[in-house]
């Protein structure tokens, strides 16, 4: 079981420095490092909810560059719920990342105490070759899923579900995620009034695009959550995220994902280096589909493909 581990564990290394490169590789394992020194070797990169297949690390591609980004598990299997917090917290310190004030962390942990959990907490790195950038994603547990019991963040309608938060921890902004559940006709008329800038408007198109359905009828019928970031000095930021499940395959993904690359003029890319040749049949399924604007105000499509599955292509 060990050797399955160690092989699992340098196939997805080598992904992660075709990705990027040697320092890439060497970020990626010491973040594995943190999830495989387990008491559970057979479950190892299969008990994780953050891909359909339990891995505990996701590779995530954007169709506007090719920096290296990833969200990974802080902590094995058995590690409790409440814990990981704080495993992310000490991931972030051995990685050399800026870490998040100790006021944040503890704040996050109040918000979780004594309370279920499901998963705890995630960690997101993004690495340009330079620099590296984390964020913390943290589980709002269910009692506080209604914005107005919660009490941290606004939501675009009423009936949004807040499900957790992210911590960017070299902006110090706050990124708040709902869950939208089926909305009636005033709730998507909300919808479509907030995307009254260039921005937000070029999101929303975006999200009508991936559909192929009218603004409106991806708005009433596809299954869809959003989030709102903001933060010192910052424009308040919108994306929309899709399950797979309503985009139909994930060949459909794929082709959408290539051409638009193709449309930002990009003829080459990760993505299409490690998942573009593949037969259909053979193609993993891709976790949440996401759309945003860049700095630039340009629509970008990111998804996310487990780092196991995109490792046995």
């Amino acid at each position: 079981m060990l050797a399955v581990a160690e092989s699992a564990r340098s196939r997805v290394v080598a992904v992660a420095r075709r990705i990027g490169s040697r320092a890439a590789g060497d970020l990626v394992a010491t973040c594995i490092d943190s999830f495989s020194d387990t008491a559970w070797p057979a479950i190892a990169w299969k008990f994780s909810g953050l891909a359909a297949d339990g891995c505990p690390l996701q590779f995530e591609f954007s169709t506007n560059d090719d920096r290296l980004r990833f969200v990974t598990e802080v902590a094995p299997a058995e590690a409790e719920h409440h814990d990981r917090l704080g495993a992310a917290a000490d991931l972030i310190e051995r990685l050399r990342i800026p870490v998040a004030p100790a006021q944040e962390i503890d704040f996050w942990k109040t918000l979780q105490w004594g309370r279920d959990l499901r998963w705890g907490a995630w960690l997101g790195v993004r690495h340009d070759g330079a620099a590296m950038q984390a964020k913390l994603y943290v589980e709002v547990p269910a009692e506080l899923r209604d914005p107005s019991a919660a009490g941290l963040a606004r939501p675009i309608v009423p009936s949004s579900r807040l499900m957790m938060a992210g911590y960017d921890c070299a902006s110090e902004a706050r990124e708040y995620y709902f869950r939208q559940p089926q909305m009636d006709s005033v709730e998507s008329g909300a919808f479509l009034r907030f995307g009254g800038t260039h921005k937000r408007q070029a999101v929303l198109e975006a999200f009508a695009e991936i559909t192929a359905l009218p603004l409106r009828a991806a708005l009433d019928w596809i299954d869809f959550g959003y989030s709102l970031t903001c933060g010192p000095s910052m424009d308040e930021r919108f994306s929309i995220f899709v399950d797979p499940r309503s985009l139909r395959s994930a060949a459909r993904i794929r082709r959408q994902f290539l051409r638009w690359e193709e449309r930002a003029g990009r003829t080459a890319s990760a993505y299409r280096h490690l998942a573009g040749a593949p037969a259909d049949e053979r193609l993993p399924n891709h976790g949440i589909v996401a759309v945003s604007a860049d700095a630039a105000g340009a629509a970008q499509l990111r998804v996310g493909l487990s780092a196991a599955a995109l490792a046995g292509l």
